[in-house]
C-alpha cells in the first residue's frame, strides 16, 4: 500500500423519519430536503482510495430537544470538525 493517495470526506446528512420513538429524530432542518422537516442527522467521516469510499466514523447529531440530563447540546459544525479521531 505504499504511495498509495487518499481523501477525507466529512459530511452532514440528514433522513426524514416518521415517529417519535427514535432517539434523535426532532424537527430540524434537513439538508437532502433542503427545509425542515422531522428527522435524524449524522455526520459521517469518509476515507476515499482509488475512488471507493470508506465508512470511518459516524457521529449522530442530537438536537436539544432530545437531550437527556448530562447531554450537552453541540452544534453541526464542532461536530464535524472536532469530534472525530484518527485510529
Amino acid at each position: 500500500m505504499e504511495n498509495v493517495q487518499s481523501s477525507a470526506c466529512i459530511d452532514a446528512t440528514g433522513d426524514k423519519k416518521a415517529g417519535k420513538t427514535t432517539d434523535s429524530v426532532a424537527k430540524q432542518y434537513i439538508g437532502n430536503l433542503g427545509k425542515t422537516d422531522r428527522g435524524i442527522v449524522s455526520v459521517n467521516a469518509d476515507a476515499v482510495v482509488d475512488n471507493i469510499t470508506y465508512p470511518l466514523q459516524l457521529k449522530i447529531f442530537k438536537p436539544r430537544s432530545r437531550l437527556q440530563p448530562g447531554d450537552v447540546c453541540k452544534r453541526r459544525a464542532p461536530i464535524s470538525g472536532g469530534n472525530f479521531t484518527s485510529t
